[in-house]
């Protein structure tokens, strides 16, 4: 290819950014190969462009353990990585949502800290209600506070369609559980509750086990101590949560002794607010389980 290359007038008039696309694509003197994904596709580069733009490729090409030969890079594809090497070569980052997580993960493998800033940006500025719950997680993953905060603030402000969104069932209980404990989350709490039973339910099928009250609730963990039982309605605790499985006897009791509590309160004060906020009785029942 390079032969062919050679009576093509590809360099006049050309920007630099240019003319090294051009020279990657048309894999022109490239004198590095990479055998990248599961299907070991070959991708060929220029140790000279890596070398400059990556500490990391540095140390792998020049240092004292440098990598003889070809380089295997397995886990990720090969278009993810031709876009990270876009960048490197360019400085044009052009990921969008449905590649920016595995950009983001090479670029922090490889310590490009300007790809990394960039791929932060455009995930602050393009949450959704279908993406945010992948965002929360990987911010974790990545260890990336603000992000984790700009996501738990979206979650927190559209509960009801985050809650209610396949990326939802796929968060780990970890984040699940930031999630239903927050006090800022706009949401009826009868779609908190269905919203976590059916993530439970979820786990159960991930793990091949049987969908039972007892596995529902070993998957939820300290999750069931952080919804709002007390502000459902007793008709819903009845026909929907009794059914469901996930309370014990002892929490259910405590739920309508709080109902007790709280209609002899109304009925001798007035009028009493309910905010998600767990009731102490129902917090103390749960704790002596």
């Amino acid at each position: 290819m390079t032969s062919q290359m050679s009576t093509t007038d590809w360099q006049s008039g050309k920007e630099f950014a240019e003319t090294n696309l051009y020279m990657l694509e048309h894999e022109i003197a490239c004198d590095v190969t990479f055998r990248v994904g599961a299907e070991q596709t070959t991708v060929r580069a220029h140790k000279f462009m890596l070398i400059s733009r990556s500490h990391v490729f540095s140390v792998m090409m020049c240092g004292p353990m440098a990598e003889p030969g070809e380089i295997e890079i397995p886990d990720v594809d090969a278009g993810i990585f031709r876009l990270f090497l876009r960048f490197l070569y360019t400085n044009d980052n052009t990921v969008k949502s449905n590649s920016v997580m595995h950009v983001l993960y090479l670029a922090k493998k490889y310590n490009t800290v300007n790809l990394q800033h960039q791929c932060l940006r455009f995930l602050n500025t393009s949450m959704t209600p279908e993406n945010v719950c992948v965002i929360l997680e990987q911010a974790k993953v990545f260890d990336e506070k603000p992000l984790y905060e700009k996501a738990m603030e979206f979650i927190n402000e559209n509960g009801t369609s985050v809650l209610k969104s396949p990326g939802f069932l796929d968060l780990s209980r970890e984040s699940v559980l930031d999630v239903v404990k927050s006090d800022d989350l706009v949401i009826d709490e009868e779609d908190v509750f269905h919203a976590v039973n059916t993530w439970a339910e979820r786990q159960c099928q991930k793990q091949g086990t049987a969908v039972t009250p007892e596995a529902k609730r070993q998957a939820l963990g300290l999750v069931v101590k952080h919804v709002r039982f007390t502000s459902l309605s007793q008709e819903f605790v009845v026909k929907t949560v009794d059914s469901s499985g996930v309370l014990t006897l002892p929490e259910q009791l405590g739920i309508f002794h709080h109902y007790i509590i709280t209609k002899d309160f109304v009925q001798n004060h007035g009028k009493m607010t309910r905010k998600r906020k767990l009731c102490i009785d129902l917090k103390l029942q749960m704790r002596q389980r």
